[in-house]
């Protein structure tokens, strides 16, 4: 019997096409799954705004109950929206009952209003904080003396992270305690000890407590290779004389707790970001802290994230978010172009592939 050529003939290459045809089929399909994703999360990139209660506007304590005592409040910072940050956010909005949450700085990586879009699209999205939500700025977060080149259609500026989440410089009362987020400019590197001496002095007297949050940490608390914040003796000065409860700094990322003349200094910048370069082991952890205030006093507690897993959803959206929708932004129909392409394709290759099975 003579040998059968082609590959109807050839056991190997029959194999082999119908391979190929599955493969095809397979991963046609796969990219249907990831545009029917993308449909969602497109929506959410041209949409992408702080929902009611996240940003440091006016109204945004309006939402808070004052109950008394005894209540909560959430401390984070330097989430960088890394896979490890959402999760963390995740666990703390399915096991506290605070009354809001403070972010120290860095919810990004750079200062690109792609990653900002992703930052509350996934916030407000999939973490879906019942409470309010209020931003220091971070040197991540804004392109401070334009150091990172970015593009400027992207590029986010001090007045387009204010347009984005409010005032740089911020503070409420709540149960009788004066919190106060102080942002930075380095256009004036001292104008958050203006504002903080100004709101202390107007704000500060006969409160049960006062809270202060801020990115930087000063020098000489703790840190290795830290540099001095302008002005940082005027504001252990200012912490001192308001008789200060706790003021927290993000941008060093882990955790360190000191106390200096009657205000206790918590750095706590383990979010999401990498660790930094000389961190000490004790200090590498991702975490989140809770603190609960009392009439006379207050304890913290910590939420610690160990899965540090790569999240390949949150990889796909990012990148969407950053490489793909810029592209079509305004041509949202292109989408569904390619998800038709690749359905067509797909339906096509699973029908070649049964075909050629029935005939073998």
């Amino acid at each position: 019997m003579g040998t059968l050529d082609g590959v109807n003939g050839n056991p190997k290459r029959a194999a082999k096409a119908d391979g190929i045809w599955l493969a095809s089929a397979i991963l046609s399909f796969l990219c249907c799954v990831v545009l029917v994703m993308s449909f969602g999360w497109h929506k959410d990139y041209q949409d992408a705004a702080p929902g009611a209660w996240v940003g440091n506007k006016v109204s945004n304590p309006g939402p808070l109950k004052e109950t008394g005592y005894p209540f909560s409040f959430l401390v984070v910072g330097d989430i960088h929206s890394s896979p490890v940050g959402i999760r963390l956010l995740k666990k703390a909005i399915r096991e506290e009952r605070p009354s809001f949450m403070v972010i120290l700085g860095d919810v990004v990586d750079d200062p690109d209003i792609r990653l900002h879009r992703y930052f509350l699209s996934t916030l407000t999205g999939d973490v879906k904080p019942s409470f309010p939500v209020f931003l220091v700025s971070g040197n991540h977060d804004i392109n401070y003396t334009s150091r990172k080149k970015i593009p400027a259609e992207w590029e986010v500026t001090h007045e387009i992270f204010d347009a984005l989440y409010g005032s740089r410089h911020y503070d409420f009362v709540f149960n009788n305690c004066l919190f106060v987020l102080c942002g930075f400019d380095d256009r004036e590197p001292e104008g958050y000890l203006k504002f903080l001496r100004e709101t202390l002095a107007r704000k500060g007297q006969g409160r049960k407590h006062i809270f202060v949050f801020m990115h930087w940490p000063p020098d000489g608390i703790g840190i290795p290779d830290q540099f001095p914040i302008p002005g940082q003796e005027e504001l252990f000065s200012l912490l001192e004389k308001y008789r200060v409860t706790t003021c927290f700094f993000g941008d060093y990322h882990g955790y360190l707790r000191t106390e200096r003349k009657g205000t206790n200094l918590v750095v706590s910048g383990g979010g999401g970001g990498l660790p930094n370069k000389g961190q000490a082991e004790w200090g590498r952890f991702h975490h989140l802290l809770r603190i609960t205030v009392e009439k006379d006093g207050f304890s913290e507690g910590m939420l610690i994230a160990a899965d540090t897993r790569t999240d390949l959803r949150d990889v796909l959206k990012r990148k969407m978010f950053v490489h793909l929708f810029p592209r079509v932004e305004g041509k949202g129909w292109f989408l569904y172009l390619l998800f038709m392409c690749f359905l067509v394709w797909g339906v096509f290759s699973a029908v070649v592939f049964i075909r050629s099975l029935k005939k073998r």
